[in-house]
């Protein structure tokens, strides 16, 4: 009775239960965002391109001790003494065929090979102005190209993965797939060898272009500049090595793996499979 009316005037002291079970409810969210806090984040883009130059930088940095060996006495040195990099003939690289063999060559490299390299080509004619016949910085640049291929196809990898309903951890499996495609022993002939630059250069260039049009598909704006941007880079990996005429069938790919399957992206798709006939 005594309780009953303490409860109507309103001098009965509440139950403490309650309040113990808020401020345990309060305390177990606390410590669930501190460990949220502290947990390890994810890698972060700066960390990921740290990751990807000193891994390469690891494994590749003892090539730069390699001098120019067989064919790059041809491609590099012999059009260099040939006068094929010199400014005012610039227009000549775009009719030049790759192997330039200069008399002096002819009785050591005794090569008739009519391929069709002038972005190689250019390319190594801006190295030799730069750094003349000083091979570490033509390993260096192939090591360049390697990482920087390695980080475009973590970024394909990644636009093909994100939200998609099979890959729940897209991030780490692009991740681990650029890495070894960055340490795999398969590409330690093309990145150690200076001539072997034209399919670095292809490579580089091709996953370019696949990179702005994976991003064009996803909605990412700016259409007709990404469009623009990677017919243009997969014209420059064609002009570098004749294995870029096969790429628009990975753009075929990857607009199947995207979509959206319209006319307009169809349009946009068949000017792939056009372009190789500009070089030709």
């Amino acid at each position: 009775m005594r309780a009953n009316r303490m409860r109507e005037e309103g001098t009965l002291p509440e139950d403490p239960k309650p309040r113990e079970n808020a401020l345990s409810g309060s305390s177990q969210t606390i410590s669930e965002q501190n460990r949220n806090d502290t947990a390890d984040p994810p890698l972060s883009r700066p960390r990921i391109l740290l990751l990807f130059f000193i891994l390469g930088g690891a494994l590749y940095l003892q090539t730069l001790g390699c001098p120019f060996v067989w064919d790059e006495y041809s491609v590099i040195l012999g059009n260099a003494k040939a006068g094929a990099f010199d400014w005012d003939r610039l227009p000549e690289l775009f009719r030049h065929r790759y192997f330039h063999l200069p008399g002096s060559l002819k009785n050591e490299l005794p090569l008739d090979v009519q391929y069709y390299r002038p972005i190689t080509v250019l390319f190594h004619g801006l190295s030799y102005k730069a750094f003349g016949p000083f091979f570490p910085a033509y390993h260096l640049e192939s090591l360049f190209l390697h990482i920087g291929s390695a980080l475009l196809l973590f970024s394909l990898f990644s636009t093909l993965s994100r939200e998609h309903p099979a890959c729940p951890n897209g991030e780490a499996i692009a991740l681990a797939g650029a890495l070894l495609f960055l340490v795999h022993p398969r590409n330690v002939e093309t990145v150690s060898i200076i001539a072997n630059q034209t399919g670095l250069l292809c490579t580089f260039f091709c996953l370019l272009s696949l990179c702005l049009w994976a991003k064009l598909l996803k909605g990412a704006g700016h259409s007709l500049i990404l469009y623009c941007l990677s017919l243009l880079t997969l014209l420059l990996a064609m002009l570098s090595k004749e294995t870029g005429y096969v790429v628009p069938l990975l753009h075929g790919l990857v607009f199947l793996l995207l979509g959206p399957k319209n006319k307009k992206n169809l349009l946009l798709l068949s000017g792939f499979f056009l372009l190789p006939g500009i070089p030709l």
